[in-house]
């Protein structure tokens, strides 16, 4: 039974696109970045043996709630409510020991993301895509996650549009290979019924197909009439695709090719 569904990527990449899609769904409670498993002093560090109970406990009352509730604003903001700092403490001292860390993060992570009653939930946080191998030690054939990918340069080009992330061709590659590198390392781990690559172009290209692939991967029932509902949603327009043509040169453009072509091409022949 699939009971954890998540979906990242580099960034840039087309999860806030796929998050979006989850949260038009009924059944489906959509959590945008709550960044409490990937972060610093988070689940995958309390899982690792890198920090202490206290330590996530402390980051859990702020700022991970803060992050949770703020993302909720983003998908679906009805199911804020259940979400308040005594609620979240009483769900991690019933589920939290330090007896089996592992079991801790998962008993965690269910009850947490499961408060709102919704059926089914799906949470996007781009670079839990680092620690998928941690994710399936977690919850086992329970798991499915979703990879986004999109076109280097379109990557790049949207890194320019916001506060965090590279803004050069030569950085962009540092931070774009090593990422992908870790995501290459979990994906080998991973058995491949429990992940899958997803192409933000074909997304917006085909969402009619796409996306009734991608829910019964998450198995999670749709039917044909929400289907074309969620595909209407996709503005091609508001995905830029191709944008790097207007915002990056010729010469980043070449740098981009050269140094993250390869990379970007494994993983197309995974979708």
């Amino acid at each position: 039974m699939v009971e954890a569904r998540f979906i990242g990527g580099v960034g840039r990449c087309g999860t806030s696109l796929l998050i979006k899609i989850c949260s038009l769904h009924p059944e489906v409670a959509a959590f945008y970045e709550p960044r409490f498993i990937s972060d610093p002093s988070g689940l995958v560090d309390y899982v690792r043996g890198n920090i202490g109970l206290a330590r996530f406990r402390r980051m859990m009352g702020s700022p991970f709630l803060n992050n949770l509730i703020q993302g909720l604003k983003e998908t679906t903001k009805s199911l804020m409510r259940p979400y308040s700092g005594e609620a979240v403490m009483r769900i991690l001292d019933e589920t939290m020991n330090e007896e089996d860390r592992l079991e801790d993060a998962r008993a965690f992570t269910l009850a947490l993301l499961s408060l709102p009653g919704r059926r089914y939930w799906v949470e996007k946080t781009p670079h839990t895509v680092r620690y998928v191998d941690v994710l399936h030690d977690m919850f086992g054939e329970g798991l499915r996650y979703i990879h986004a990918i999109r076109e280097p340069k379109d990557v790049l080009a949207s890194f320019l549009t916001v506060r965090w992330g590279p803004k050069d061709a030569l950085h962009f590659a540092q931070f774009y290979r090593e990422i992908m590198a870790d995501a290459e390392k979990t994906f080998r781990k991973v058995p491949p019924r429990c992940y899958r690559v997803v192409e933000l172009e074909t997304l917006v290209a085909q969402p009619q197909n796409v996306i009734p692939s991608l829910f019964g991967f998450l198995e999670i029932p749709c039917e044909p009439g929400w289907v074309t509902k969620a595909a209407g949603s996709i503005s091609p327009a508001d995905a830029h695709v191709g944008r790097y043509v207007r915002e990056l040169s010729l010469d980043e453009q070449d740098r981009v090719n050269l140094s993250c072509r390869d990379v970007y091409e494994t993983w197309r022949q995974r979708a």
